[in-house]
């Protein structure tokens, strides 16, 4: 303020000033007042305009020799001007901290709409592949209900000459039913343990219905556990994967499964003696991987579940702590 005879190169020589004000100020309300970091914020504005004012005081002066770049600066012949200082003072830094908090504003605007966009392609997505899924579901159950229509033809037809295999049909087709149920992307997460156990006896009776030796399993069920809640096909689960590679038949040792209840928990065992020859069938462990998997998603922390060799056969063990809730 007050001296016309600044040159354009010295302008181009205080773009440093400029910039230190902006980009300062910028960082400040990026990193400090954007967290709400109000104490800092106006700490950290402090200390750079007492830096500015320290600096363009120096250049009026001549101090540490910035008379030499900013040679055109200096008033000559006239006495230091608070009055022309403050002036100058208060526009640059008033300029340079309205464009700050203009670039502050565009900024965070600017970091809603790109939040905002992500949100709702994330949802685009997830609704892309709910769609997907669901068709790939009714897409799946279309070979188990044409075959359902078959035992059901089957079941009628023979319904008067052959009565026990009929009603080994209507079993046949009510273990299918329970398993295109539980599958279904809308049935429910968990079903009632009384329920389940209905549907392993169905499967046990069809298996022993086909099979040439009777199967030894034994049975020990509280009726304190019926109205346990528990994701569908847990316990046929456990079942299917003691007859498929456990010795079934052995008259000294039957495939146990108990369900009693623990001080803290209920207790899901099923346990079964390993044949001595091996019967072949191939084992991917999917069943029981994805047994897991569910049992996570519906109890989390509130259920464990081991499962492997011990000395007396096979075992799979279920926890589920009374204390847990679903998730």
């Amino acid at each position: 303020m007050g001296n016309p005879n600044l040159s354009f190169l010295t302008v181009l020589l205080s773009i440093p000033i400029f910039a230190l004000i902006f980009y300062s100020l910028s960082y400040i309300l990026d990193n400090f007042f954007a967290r709400k970091l109000y104490i800092k914020t106006v700490t950290w504005i402090l200390i750079i305009y007492s830096l500015v004012a320290y600096l363009l005081f120096a250049i009026n002066h001549d101090y540490h020799g910035l008379g030499v770049v900013y040679g055109k600066y200096l008033v000559k012949n006239k006495d230091f001007n608070p009055i022309l200082f403050l002036q100058s003072y208060l526009i640059l830094i008033g300029h340079f901290t309205f464009l700050a908090i203009l670039g502050f504003q565009y900024n965070s605007r600017l970091r809603t709409v790109i939040e905002m966009n992500k949100e709702m392609q994330l949802r685009l997505d997830e609704q892309k592949l709910r769609q997907e899924y669901e068709y790939a579901s009714l897409a799946q159950q279309v070979p188990p209900h044409l075959l359902v229509n078959v035992f059901q033809s089957w079941a009628y037809q023979i319904k008067a000459s052959h009565p026990v295999l009929a009603d080994q049909m209507d079993q046949m087709y009510s273990l299918i039913h329970y398993f295109m149920e539980s599958s279904h992307p809308d049935a429910p997460r968990t079903v009632l343990l009384v329920e389940e156990i209905e549907m392993v006896r169905q499967y046990v009776q069809i298996e022993n219905f086909v099979s040439h030796v009777p199967l030894n399993i034994s049975w020990q069920v509280s009726d304190a556990v019926h109205a346990l809640m528990l994701p569908p096909t847990t316990l046929m689960t456990l079942v299917m994967n003691a007859l498929k590679h456990g010795d079934a038949h052995c008259s000294d040792k039957p495939v146990e499964i108990v369900i009693q209840p623990a001080p803290d928990s209920v207790e899901i065992h099923v346990r079964n003696p390993i044949p001595a020859v091996r019967k072949g069938l191939a084992s991917h462990g999917l069943g029981l991987s994805n047994l897991s998997r569910r049992l996570e998603m519906t109890f989390g922390s509130g259920h464990k579940f081991v499962h492997g060799f011990t000395s007396q056969g096979y075992s799979a063990e279920i926890s589920i702590y009374k204390c847990g809730s679903l998730n």
